[in-house]
């Protein structure tokens, strides 16, 4: 009686940690910061003083903007468009730096498209791991864990990717520039951070739940 109880308690502790990663993944969607803005200064010397924190506080961009950007009929021409250049370059025998260049805007939409993709992905496969774990509470199948499994493991992969990839985004703009003596250079913020924890803590909570929260008969 007491190993079931404490199959149990193992089962509920790991529904508990997959609800929690579900609320920080959507949070992190939800937030004004997918990304940020850091000024390395000191703001006293700075010529421009207080008025640096105010004038950078809006440089972030929200998981909103990125999805309205890789939505938008806009982007998608420009896609096509890009993709045409390089597909004529290419065929016209252009190579090295100067297809590279060509090549840049091209990839870092896709990059675009890629985090928009696996931060929503990242929240769906933690709701379907909270979801069959918590029936499997209820449904003795051995079938239910093993997706439960699957699902937080896809989801630490994509929170990884996630920021991974916003991460190689920003070091493409490692200084946006240089006021004063204010440097100023973007960085992961809250919202990235958020959906990757999410995946990563949910990912192993599915394991965790495989290998240790199996029901007695």
């Amino acid at each position: 009686m007491a190993k079931k109880g404490k199959l149990s308690m193992v089962n509920l502790i790991v529904l508990g940690l997959l609800v929690v990663c579900l609320v920080l993944a959507i949070a992190g969607l939800s937030v004004d910061n997918w990304t940020d803005v850091k000024v390395n200064e000191d703001i006293e010397d700075s010529i421009f003083g207080g008025m640096t924190d105010s004038m950078t506080e809006d440089m972030g961009m929200s998981f909103g903007d990125i999805l309205d950007t890789v939505t938008a009929d806009e982007f998608k021409e420009s896609m096509d468009y890009y993709k045409q250049l390089i597909d004529e370059a290419e065929k016209a025998g252009v190579e090295g730096d100067a297809l590279d260049e060509l090549k840049a805007p091209y990839e870092m939409g896709q990059k675009y498209v890629a985090i928009a993709a696996f931060g929503l992905l990242t929240v769906l496969l933690l709701a379907v791991a909270t979801v069959v774990c918590a029936l499997s509470l209820f449904v003795n199948v051995g079938f239910l864990r093993f997706v439960v499994m699957i699902a937080g493991v896809l989801a630490l992969i994509s929170g990884i990717i996630a920021i991974a990839l916003t991460g190689s985004i920003l070091d493409l703009g490692e200084t946006m520039g240089e006021w004063g003596d204010a440097t100023i250079k973007p960085v992961i913020g809250a919202g990235a951070a958020l959906v990757a924890v999410g995946g990563i803590v949910g990912g192993l909570s599915g394991v965790a739940s495989f290998f240790f929260g199996k029901k007695k008969k």
